[in-house]
């Protein structure tokens, strides 16, 4: 493999050409580093890049492997962060003017297990402001723009970290996903995006958007790449205390798995919802093919499903509003227009109404755990639509025009309220080639199997394989 394409190679081929000596993580790194130089000017993936930093890791990286100190399938893989989440003495904006000199003096708590596996930073990602939205497309930098279509959102809030794993400025990267915010961007950008069971990974050390409804996980070019980086990051940190005291097999565990047999639900509901339907063409063609795997599909019906979108935003919201309540009440005038609009929001929400959106929450949790005791998966698009134009948030379905910024999260936020495993993997393109993602959803904890099968997709298709043309 010569050093222009090692840009290209997914953490396993890297891991396996460094174990044969083949290639240095110094060569990764100015390979990577060339093609960020040459492409993010353009698509406005990056906020920081530590190139002095990353070249010196890789070298100690190098060090380490040629002298047969090689601490597994990560040692010597460059690691790009969502900006909301904490470096070490390395700028973290979270996309605003509030936080743009801000350098904190820890790292992430994902961060340090990752770098205890040998990964090292590489740069920190464009994002939402504050997460605060599906688009990608609010920030106090420039404006990310979809791989697929320039025009076109990245989807957010981890809009950076989808499009840069999109076009190969970044080996392997970590979104956060609080409404869908892994999975939206995942989706419209083509590759693969993994939300771990609520409690599985540590939060210590990212800025919160909403307690109870956030999530870290790993953003990849194949599942593989996911599992490989959730076994880095999964596991119990006795300073956050959502996270479980459990021991966890490999995530890798499931992959390869025959997934014959496999109970897949299709939820009644989904598709009484606004829906792009060349979305629904996509999805109805992934389930055949999955069903050609050996698995069987029945519908089920989760009836508070369509309400998430109602309930949600108060919990998010609320808490949100709490999170900001002491640096917004000083420097308002320093957030953008949507976060303002969403904190604004926030500070009326009632006691009163944030229990009742919680009991409504709670019902949407019991129904959908009484579900998965009759299957053993959900599927079901990852986004209703593919990915709108950045300057027209409203487009036609059928004869209705609708808010399609607003739709982005339809499908994925009720698995933040439930905390189940949920992930998109890339299904098809629409006939403006533009990428649809499948999202499987497993029973809490069950991420290894959520990864198989959405492996054996994967294999059974090229969809991941496609990279778009720049």
């Amino acid at each position: 493999m010569s050093d222009s394409n090692l840009a290209h190679s997914t953490i396993k081929q890297l891991a396996d050409l460094y174990q044969k000596r083949k290639v240095s993580p110094v060569e990764v790194v100015e390979d990577l580093l060339d093609r960020i130089s040459l492409l993010d000017s353009r698509f406005n993936y990056y906020i920081t890049v530590v190139a002095d930093e990353a070249r010196k890791s890789a070298k100690i990286a190098e060090s380490e492997i040629v002298s047969g100190t090689y601490k597994g399938g990560l040692h010597g893989i460059p690691l790009s962060l969502k900006d909301i989440i904490w470096t070490n003495g390395v700028l973290t904006t979270c996309a605003s003017k509030v936080m743009e000199n801000y350098v904190p003096d820890y790292d992430a708590e994902i961060v340090s297990k990752l770098k205890a596996k040998g990964m090292f930073l590489l740069g920190k990602l464009n994002a939402q402001e504050f997460a605060m939205g599906a688009t990608g497309s609010i920030t106090y930098f420039d404006i990310p723009t979809n791989p697929w279509d320039e025009e076109c959102v990245t989807g957010g809030s981890s809009s950076g970290s989808g499009g840069s794993i999109a076009i190969d400025t970044s080996i392997a990267a970590i979104g956060t996903d609080t409404g869908g915010s892994v999975r939206i961007p995942a989706a419209l950008c083509g590759i693969f995006g993994h939300k771990p069971t609520y409690g599985l990974v540590s939060r210590r050390g990212i800025m919160a958007l909403s307690y109870t409804l956030d999530h870290a996980g790993p953003m990849t070019k194949t599942v593989e790449d996911a599992a490989i980086m959730l076994d880095g990051m999964a596991g119990h940190d006795p300073l956050d205390r959502s996270t479980v005291n459990e021991q966890f097999s490999s995530f890798t565990s499931k992959l390869g798995s025959d997934i014959k047999g496999s109970r897949l639900g299709i939820i009644k509901e989904v598709f009484e919802m606004p829906h792009h339907p060349e979305v629904r063409d996509l999805f109805e063609k992934s389930v055949k093919t999955l069903e050609g795997l050996g698995c069987s599909v029945q519908e089920v019906s989760i009836p508070m499903f369509p309400h998430a979108r109602k309930f949600h935003p108060v919990i998010s919201i609320s808490e949100s509003s709490f999170t900001h309540q002491k640096t917004y009440l000083t420097h308002r005038d320093q957030y953008g227009e949507e976060s303002q609009r969403r904190l604004d929001l926030g500070l009326l929400i009632t006691p009163s109404d944030y229990l009742m959106a919680q009991q409504a929450r709670e019902l949407l949790k019991r129904q959908t755990a009484s579900v998965l005791e009759t299957v053993d998966y959900l599927v079901l698009p990852t986004v209703p639509t593919p990915a709108p134009k950045i300057a027209t948030p409203k487009m036609l379905l059928g004869e209705k025009e609708v808010n399609s910024w607003g739709l982005l999260a339809t499908y994925t936020c009720p698995f933040n309220d439930t905390g189940h495993p949920a992930a998109s993997v890339p299904c098809g393109f629409d006939s403006n080639g533009l990428p649809v993602g499948l999202q499987i959803v497993g029973k809490s904890f069950h991420d290894a199997d959520v990864l198989g099968i959405a492996q054996a997709y994967e294999s059974a298709t090229e969809w991941s394989l496609h990279k778009p043309v720049l």
